[in-house]
C-alpha cells in the first residue's frame, strides 16, 4: 500500500500501488494538456483538489484504500482536461501605441493607459492632460473623445502590464 498527497489534502491518502500508478499517469497527462495554457497550474490544483475529495469520500464510506477499480471510476468521473486554452503570446510590438484601462479609469481611461505603457504616474499624467486641456481652450478634449472611440481598451491595469511584459514593475499611484 502506498500513500499520496495532494493539493488541498494535508492529509496522505491511502492506496493500491495500481490505483496510484493510474493517478500519476492520469496527473501527468494532464499536466502535459494545459502546459501551454495561461491557467494551467492552477487547473491541475483544482483537477487534484477535486479527485482528493472523491477519493476521501470513498475513504469515509467504509474503505480503508483505494484501489485500482476505484481509481478507474474516479478518474473516469473526473473526464479528461481538453477545453484549456493555449496561451497567445503578446509581444509589446503586437500592442497598439496606448490602451485605455477600465479599472482605476477616471473619464475613459486613456491616462492610465499612457500612464502604465511609458512608466508614469497617473496623477502626473492627468495634471499635464487637465493642464493642456485649458491651454488648448478645450481642443484637446475633442481629440480626447475621439480617441475613446478608436483606442482598444484593456480591463485591468495588471494585464495591461502583463501584456506588456512589465507585471513586476510597481502599478502606478492614482
Amino acid at each position: 500500500m502506498d500513500f499520496i498527497t495532494l493539493s488541498g489534502h494535508a492529509d496522505p491518502i491511502p492506496l493500491t500501488e495500481d490505483a496510484k500508478s493510474q493517478l500519476l499517469g492520469y496527473l501527468n497527462n494532464a499536466r502535459a494538456s494545459v502546459e501551454n495554457t495561461i491557467d494551467g497550474d492552477d487547473l491541475i490544483r483544482d483537477l487534484e483538489t477535486s479527485i482528493g475529495d472523491t477519493m476521501r469520500a470513498g475513504l469515509t464510506n467504509g474503505a480503508n484504500h483505494i484501489d485500482g477499480p476505484t481509481m478507474s471510476k474516479i478518474l473516469g468521473d473526473a473526464g479528461p482536461l481538453d477545453s484549456a486554452q493555449p496561451v497567445q503570446p503578446v509581444r509589446t510590438t503586437d500592442l497598439p501605441w496606448i490602451c485605455r484601462v477600465q479599472q482605476g479609469k477616471w473619464f475613459g481611461g486613456l491616462c492610465l493607459g499612457l500612464a502604465i505603457r511609458r512608466g508614469f504616474r497617473v496623477d502626473w499624467v492627468r495634471t499635464i492632460a487637465i493642464f493642456f486641456l485649458l491651454i488648448t481652450g478645450g481642443l484637446l478634449g475633442v481629440a480626447y473623445l475621439i480617441a475613446l472611440i478608436f483606442v482598444p481598451s484593456m480591463e485591468t491595469p495588471e494585464a495591461y502590464r502583463t501584456a506588456l511584459g512589465q507585471a513586476q514593475q510597481r502599478p502606478p499611484s492614482h
